[in-house]
């Protein structure tokens, strides 16, 4: 049985929550001064043009601050987060203090935040919606990648590289592509991490408990000011390092498969993005003329298009998800026990 002392959760969670929740409103405010006003694609949904013009971007600054913050202090200071009441001498759970692993993490959501900025900026300033250009992403995507690889235990070859590119990169784009709602990459973001600590504790790990506790809480703040109506948006700053970080957890604790049901709706957008093209593409070579499989993509503007308020889509991506996420513990549970 494993608890955690009023003092760590105070310092694992209530602490970013505050913090967090008082960064909102003076970030919003120089966000809104800066004019940081991000550009909507014109073929993209009529209504997001009229309810959604205006909302400042960059709000990432309000979640990546705490986690930075309080993420590096807990590493640096080596502070233990978990008392273990009832461990194995052999195993030595008590007092786990964290590892390398969560300075990889921290360093590479650090990277793809940066990354994310430079691409917001180009958006706001140059009123593109375009940004940063994928090949810039990817190769930037894909250093990280190569640096994860390096530093992390795993033999380094050009397989083993280019799976890490794969995950890494993949579950860094996915959940950029779920951010088009509001709320929509916030909570699936918080669901995939409470499913990563989840099957890490069935495991015995405890490594990334602080990092997750502390990204949760920053998240559970920025929630409450990107929920609908949305006052800010994280920006892609904010969905490429939250999918970085949990891309590069899942990469490092060899949970990569489990990223297909933990993270089955960023997963579902991007295939609906990749069938979207391949189909238009295939048709208009046959029949002269592309046709769409999807009314829209990602996927949640298909629902939209659909009939669906916004309210309906993120909520009921949500219920998904949250399902899919309590099946694959308890079979997770099965599996190990």
């Amino acid at each position: 049985m494993l608890f955690i002392s009023k003092y760590q959760v105070l310092s694992l969670f209530i602490l970013p929550f505050i913090c967090s929740l008082l960064l909102a409103k003076p970030i919003i405010v120089i966000l809104r001064k800066l004019k940081s006003i991000q550009a909507f694609r014109e073929q993209g949904p009529q209504s997001h043009l009229e309810t959604k013009m205006g909302t400042p971007t960059m709000g990432s600054w309000i979640f990546v601050i705490p986690i930075l913050f309080f993420g590096f202090k807990f590493y640096l200071s080596q502070n233990a987060f978990l008392n273990i009441t009832e461990s194995s001498s052999e195993e030595n759970l008590s007092n786990i203090v964290t590892d390398r692993d969560t300075l990889i993490a921290l360093l590479a959501f650090l990277g793809a935040f940066l990354m994310g900025l430079v691409d917001d900026s180009l958006k706001v300033f140059q009123s593109n919606y375009k940004g940063l250009s994928s090949i810039h992403k990817l190769i930037i995507q894909f250093l990280i990648a190569a640096l994860v690889l390096f530093f992390s235990v795993k033999s380094f070859t050009i397989f083993s590289l280019a799976w890490a590119f794969i995950v890494i990169a993949g579950t860094c784009n996915a959940f950029n592509l779920t951010d088009g709602l509001d709320g929509l990459a916030t909570s699936q973001a918080m669901l995939s991490l409470a499913a990563l600590q989840g099957i890490l504790c069935l495991k015995g790990d405890y490594s990334f408990s602080s990092l997750i506790l502390i990204t949760l809480a920053s998240l559970l703040s920025f929630l409450l000011f990107n929920l609908k109506p949305a006052k800010v948006f994280m920006g892609d700053s904010g969905s490429l390092a939250l999918g970085m970080l949990i891309g590069v957890m899942a990469y490092v604790k060899d949970l990569e498969w489990y990223l297909i049901l933990i993270a089955i709706i960023p997963v579902m957008e991007s295939l609906s993005v990749i069938i979207q093209v391949v189909y238009f593409k295939i048709t208009k070579k046959i029949y002269g003329e592309g046709k769409r499989l999807f009314k829209m993509s990602p996927l949640h503007h298909h629902f939209e298009l659909s009939g669906f308020t916004e309210n309906q889509v993120v909520w009921g991506f949500f219920s998904f998800q949250l399902c899919v996420i309590l099946i694959t513990l308890f079979f997770a549970y099965s599996r190990m026990a």
